[in-house]
């Protein structure tokens, strides 16, 4: 029976170790062990709060753009309202009666009753909310560029407003040229409006981006506060929205 049982016995591989693990001792291969385990945890949880980051980013420029639209949208129909309410007989006076009173009521232009005057308040109501556009004023706070101060405009198409080490138009005409910033990509980052907001996007950079103190995931857009630090290489840019006139 016992040559049986050991004959069902498969023996296990042992654990394969490096050169340089088996010259530790069990103590220190397990300190090495751990420490790596924590820096994948810690790798994971800031790539998670990453994530979080930009998707709050996101719903909050959708709700502030939302709220814009509303704002603009209930001016027009509160206009409509003021000049429909001055139309209108004040409590108390005498309203004149017949049909010659009627007939001239509705021939009135713009009057409360006048056919013209409900068509052009209803043309007004119906009127779409205006997108608010943006310009974006940077200020390099710091790095081998500090000082320079300009107003980008992202919604130029043409000239997209871009951060990095070029010389090029669209970094010298309409973004942040960074020519002695090393730590800077050729074409680092760049701006652009989209939906009555801003974006900014790390276009791959090789040191990244970062955004008020978070990591900015490659090549995907965030939005963009109305105030905030972007740093790039060893520049600190200052970004504040400002209406486009």
């Amino acid at each position: 029976m016992a040559s049986e049982a050991a004959a069902d016995i498969v023996p296990t591989a042992p654990m394969q170790l490096s050169d340089e693990d088996a010259q530790l001792s069990v103590e220190a291969f397990l300190h090495k062990t751990c420490d790596g385990l924590v820096r994948d945890v810690l790798a994971s949880a800031e790539s998670a709060s990453n994530r979080l980051r930009a998707s709050f980013r996101a719903e909050k420029a959708s709700i502030l753009s939302a709220y814009d639209a509303a704002a603009a949208a209930s001016k027009p129909s509160a206009a409509s309202s003021s000049r429909a309410g001055a139309g209108a007989a004040p409590p108390g006076s005498l309203s004149a009666t017949g049909p010659g009173a009627s007939a001239s009521a509705d021939a009135a232009p713009g009057g409360a009753a006048g056919p013209a005057g409900g068509a052009a308040t209803e043309a007004k109501a119906a009127a779409p909310a205006k997108t608010t556009r943006w310009n974006v004023r940077a200020k390099v706070m710091s790095g081998p560029h500090a000082g320079i101060d300009t107003v980008l405009r992202p919604r130029q198409r043409r000239l997209v407003p871009k951060f990095g080490r070029s010389t090029g138009q669209q970094f010298v005409k309409n973004g942040i040229s960074l020519p002695e910033d090393d730590e800077v990509s050729t074409t680092h980052a760049k701006l652009e409006a989209r939906g009555g907001a801003v974006w900014v996007t790390d276009l791959d950079s090789t040191n990244g981006s970062i955004l008020d103190g978070a990591s900015m995931p490659p090549g995907e857009p965030l939005p963009l506060p109305h105030q905030c630090i972007l740093r790039v290489g060893q520049s600190d840019i200052h970004l504040t929205m400002e209406p486009a006139e």
